[in-house]
């Protein structure tokens, strides 16, 4: 048997775990849950990005804080809308209590992250207004506004990751749902507001506890309809009315040579070889994965 010098990048991807992935013979062994984590980390946030997840996370559940954030399948051209936040430093404050510089979000990525909570509805996750999802942009800055994580280990919360997910959205978004569920749960259990637990109960890098979380939410509030803020909520108010299904996973190129007898002549760089000179190069068709299936099966 003659062992291929390339590794795939599920190989690459183990190597870099720490994780044995060959048997004697070039055998690929059973895999695990280790392994399986280790490919999920690996397939969504490159190479020993992100951190280790749990070793009773399921095989199943991606989240943002082991697995990267998602890329919802959307090929779209950013959005960019403006927005003014409330203002916390003096001198960068303007007489309306707004930053007297604008910041920025996408406005396709925050309808999508909208969409999974709307999804969510149907299988038990109450529904943030869209003057509350204002306001918490104005706190964290993102579109994913602050979810990282989700508790997995409450079967509710992973059973409404489970159906979001069912229904084609991003498996590192679905838990966004989840996230949400929880944050309620623990206010009904412990009292307080919710986002207070969206929060944490801890201390933030920046000195922040929870309660001054959920001050911050009252105080954005009062800024939420000011007028530069318009494009900002009018986008939000349209993605709460009007969420966007998943668009359907991308397939393979249909165009793609499945036969190796038309695959075309490259070079060892992957360019095309062997035309003469003012020939002309038909389109070239992504054959990476039909390489990759080959190195795989070792035929």
């Amino acid at each position: 048997m003659t062992i291929s010098p390339f590794k795939t990048p599920q190989e690459m991807i183990l190597e870099q775990a720490g994780i044995p992935h060959m048997q004697a013979g070039g055998k690929t062994p059973p895999s695990t849950p280790q392994m399986n984590a280790a490919l999920a980390v690996g397939a969504t946030s490159g190479l020993g990005n992100g951190k280790m997840a749990p070793p009773d996370m399921p095989a199943d559940v991606q989240m943002p804080m082991y697995h990267g954030q998602p890329e919802f399948y959307y090929f779209q051209e950013p959005n960019p809308v403006k927005y003014y936040r409330r203002g916390t430093i003096p001198k960068h404050t303007t007489k309306e209590g707004l930053e007297t510089l604008p910041s920025q979000v996408d406005a396709n990525q925050l309808r999508n992250w909208i969409s999974v909570m709307r999804a969510g509805e149907k299988y038990g996750v109450p529904q943030l207004s869209p003057e509350q999802l204002t306001a918490m942009l104005f706190k964290e800055g993102r579109t994913n506004l602050g979810y990282n994580q989700f508790n997995y280990r409450d079967p509710k919360s992973l059973d409404i990751y489970r159906n979001i997910v069912k229904e084609g959205y991003d498996p590192s978004a679905a838990g966004f749902g989840s996230a949400i569920y929880d944050a309620h749960q623990k206010a009904k259990q412990f009292g307080g507001d919710p986002m207070r637990y969206w929060f944490g109960t801890g201390i933030s890098e920046d000195k922040q506890t929870s309660p001054e979380y959920v001050q911050a939410m009252k105080n954005n509030m009062q800024y939420v309809y000011h007028p530069k803020n318009t494009e900002l909520v009018n986008t939000i108010q349209d993605a709460y009315h009007n969420p966007v299904p998943p668009p359907p996973i991308p397939i393979s190129d249909k165009d793609a040579p499945q036969d190796t007898a038309e695959m075309p002549n490259v070079d060892i760089m992957g360019n095309a070889a062997g035309f003469k000179k003012g020939g002309k190069v038909k389109p070239f068709h992504d054959i990476s994965k039909v390489l990759i299936q080959k190195h795989i099966s070792g035929k």
